[in-house]
């Protein structure tokens, strides 16, 4: 490339990010701190920063210099799953029969024991903190909001339920037969395995509801 080619070039760039810059109706001091941040995207979390906005009441509104840099792909908004965990699309680690089998069993659990589970959780023991541990998730409205997903629909809570989705992905499968393979070679029968691995996971559970909890009077 020649000297002219290059002059040429820069002559066409510069006249490109002018006209952007009247489309987009950026000032000169817009366009500067665009550039001078050009180089520094990253947070102090290493996460990349979102895209100039302001807070309205139902969510993050995108200024002109918020739309010029999505649509020149130099910010954009880590975009993540917000609705109903039961409900998100088939990922393709999971076996999608197998999910929508779960799902239609697990749903009509919670429908015929729905009222039991709301009183599991609701009592202020341990047991409670247990059924509260595995039949609940977090509010949305606790989430770090990456996305300008409205307050209102982001702060929905929803009640006690289980869920068995876990059951139908390829890695839960396969641990288990890894499980079931590896207590066979010290000769334990898969009844046994079964139990074996039910009261390790009941030990497990009952030091995370522990640690959730003792997190929560933290908190206070």
């Amino acid at each position: 490339m020649g000297q002219d080619s290059v002059r040429k070039t820069d002559e066409y760039l510069e006249k490109a990010l002018e006209y952007l810059r009247q489309i987009f109706r950026l000032s000169e001091s817009q366009l500067a701190q665009l550039t001078f941040a050009l180089g520094n995207t990253q947070d102090e979390n290493g996460k990349k920063q979102l895209p100039d906005c302001i807070v309205g009441e139902d969510g993050l509104i995108l200024t002109p210099l918020g739309r010029y840099q999505i649509i020149n792909g130099l910010r954009r908004f880590e975009i993540e799953y917000q609705g109903d965990s039961e409900l998100q699309p088939i990922r393709s680690y999971e076996i999608a029969s197998l999910v929508r089998v779960l799902f239609r069993l697990s749903s009509a659990i919670n429908h015929r024991f729905a009222g039991q589970m709301v009183a599991l959780c609701s009592r202020d023991d341990f047991l409670g903190s247990f059924c509260r541990y595995h039949l609940t998730e977090p509010a949305l409205a606790n989430r770090h909001l990456l996305s300008p997903v409205g307050r209102r629909q982001a702060s929905h809570a929803r009640g006690p339920r289980l869920s068995l989705r876990f059951l139908g992905s390829y890695r839960t499968l396969l641990s288990l037969l890894l499980a079931f393979f590896v207590a066979s070679l010290f000769r334990i029968g898969p009844l046994p395995c079964s139990v074996l691995l039910i009261l390790v996971y009941l030990l497990y559970a009952m030091a995370m509801t522990l640690l959730t909890e003792r997190g929560k009077l933290h908190q206070l």
